[in-house]
């Protein structure tokens, strides 16, 4: 009985070592989580707005949320790198009159991308984005506000229609008018 219960134990001890260097193996410490995880985060599903006339939501703005690729693109001086500036020409296609950027974390990537000179970069023969250059943008996604020249809501939504068809575009929305409201217990 004895022998039984010590070939168990050491059974047991042998899958658990095994167990343990397989995940290791999986997970090593010279792996970069951009390579471990590569195949999950770059997905990006184009979301679709479901807005109506009825709503809530201003005249004359969209919203847009542009995928991480156009999100990280960036501007190249002589004098500095950047993210790259959206201006109204980049939506010509909806009268857009005026561009806000709107993300919070753009200035930290800016902070970033200033160490970084215009000459690191010569080797890239093509559009260079912010993840080119090793820096995380696992999770960056540039929110923009986008003024539209004609007020109507019938214009804001024909607006969010166009830049769908965007593929720089992962979502375009209303700017919906919120309110608060209190109630007592």
């Amino acid at each position: 009985m004895f022998k039984n219960t010590s070939l168990k134990i050491l059974s047991f001890v042998l899958i658990a070592i095994l167990l343990l260097l397989n995940v290791q193996g999986i997970a090593r410490a010279d792996d970069k989580p951009k390579d471990l995880f590569k195949n999950y985060v770059n997905i990006e599903q184009k979301i679709l707005c479901e807005a109506t006339l009825e709503e809530n939501f201003a005249d004359n703005v969209v919203l847009v949320l542009l995928n991480r690729e156009a999100s990280t693109i960036l501007d190249i001086s002589r004098a500095s790198v950047a993210l790259k500036t959206y201006g109204p020409s980049d939506f010509a296609e909806i009268n857009c009159i005026e561009v806000q950027e709107i993300s919070f974390i753009r200035n930290q990537i800016d902070e970033e991308l200033s160490a970084i000179k215009p000459s690191d970069i010569s080797k890239f023969d093509d559009t260079v984005t912010a993840a080119d250059l090793g820096i995380d943008v696992q999770q960056f996604n540039r929110y923009l506000l986008l003024r539209l020249e004609y007020n109507s809501k019938e214009n804001v939504l024909e607006a969010i229609r166009e830049l769908e068809k965007r593929e720089d575009v992962q979502w375009a929305g209303p700017n919906y008018f919120g309110s608060i409201s209190a109630t007592n217990p």
